[in-house]
């Protein structure tokens, strides 16, 4: 504060502290975002630097109980990590539209979109190189996800950690 005082500058020892806090409010946010990438399968063998260039893309979206994320059939660019929350997987036709399975917090679903997969199964998202979402995903509550859109990670990771992540993904899957 003196130093911005010395200066001339009328920013007041109040507006300093609540820029301060504004900032360890930002900082522990990013904290919480880098632990729950860290904390999910799909990245463990990523680099300290190649995580922190991943979160740089990573966009926050909220969903309100019942807001379907992804919608089978659609056509799909981007994985979600599940920050807060749980969510319902279903398939028409399957179990008459019974939950086939769900995601919690540090899940992630879609990732076979980035990854260009033709793996697929009833519990799925996607069934083709092409994003085509293979089931559904509800939010059954309040939800939040880290979304991560295709050529973002291909931006970010590059092809030979993609094809490194596609073969984690088909590996986990088998």
């Amino acid at each position: 504060y003196a130093i911005l005082h010395a200066v001339g500058s009328d920013i007041t020892p109040v507006m300093t502290e609540a820029v301060i806090h504004e900032c360890e409010i930002l900082f522990e946010e990013q904290a919480n975002i880098v632990a729950s990438v860290r904390a999910c399968s799909m990245f463990t063998h990523l680099s300290d630097r190649e995580i922190m260039k991943l979160v740089k893309y990573l966009e926050k979206v909220e969903y309100s109980a019942g807001d379907v994320i992804i919608r089978e059939g659609d056509t799909g660019a981007e994985m979600f990590l599940v920050e807060n929350g749980i969510c319902s997987v279903t398939k028409v036709g399957v179990q008459n539209g019974a939950e086939l399975r769900k995601y919690e917090a540090g899940e992630i679903f879609g990732e076979r979109a980035l990854l260009g997969s033709k793996e697929g199964d009833e519990t799925g998202e996607t069934s083709n190189d092409l994003g085509i979402r293979s089931a559904s995903v509800v939010a059954r509550g309040s939800v939040i996800c880290l979304v991560l859109e295709k050529e973002d990670l291909e931006r970010c990771l590059g092809a030979e950690a993609i094809a490194t992540l596609r073969r984690k993904v088909q590996a986990e899957e088998r």
